[in-house]
């Protein structure tokens, strides 16, 4: 999902267009790294060139310190708001969802048996993503 600060103008619109957006400052992972290249992705399933990037940040941290002055918008994974973190105040954007779905899966030994440990994780991710096979 596409993010901002609290304070950004565009966290008061109801319906945005990705295209829409292209001229903002955009703060987004190096296109080199496997989060970057999802990020441009988001952008080529809508249609378009990713944009131009004011600030290449891999850093979350230094990411949400300049979502927070309400200047600049980034693309996060959506199940990121639902986590407790340091800056829970980023706002996602009411932009027509162009995303492609990534495949995630559990590898396990063959002939292993999980641990409980490892059974109790699946069994909470599961939970946690369930809310968003309806956001499809």
């Amino acid at each position: 999902v596409v993010v901002a600060g609290p304070n950004n103008p565009l966290t008061r619109h109801r319906k945005l267009e990705l295209a829409d957006l292209l001229s903002e400052p955009w703060i987004l992972d190096p296109i080199n790294t496997d989060f970057g290249a999802m990020q441009a992705e988001v952008f080529r399933a809508a249609g378009l060139d990713p944009p131009r990037l004011t600030v290449a940040a891999p850093s979350i941290t230094l990411r949400n310190e300049l979502l927070a002055t309400g200047r600049f918008l980034t693309v996060v994974v959506g199940f990121s708001l639902l986590l407790p973190r340091e800056n829970p105040r980023l706002k996602a954007l009411a932009v027509k969802r162009h995303h492609p779905r990534q495949p995630v899966g559990v590898t396990a030994l063959k002939s292993r048996s999980l641990s409980p440990v490892a059974q109790m994780f699946i069994e909470s991710v599961r939970e946690w993503v369930k809310p968003l096979a309806n956001n499809r």
